[in-house]
């Protein structure tokens, strides 16, 4: 079995830019942010 990345995990201090960065600038599909509807997502 060859060794593969299925899910990279990154931490950020600003998640509305971060977002902005891989949909924009790295052309990456999104479907933003979720979890917006609970007060402590």
């Amino acid at each position: 079995m060859k060794p593969k990345i299925s899910v990279l995990t990154l931490a950020v201090t600003d998640l509305e830019i971060s977002v902005e960065f891989f949909r924009d600038g790295l052309r990456q599909p999104t479907e933003g942010i979720v979890g917006r509807e609970f007060e402590h997502p």
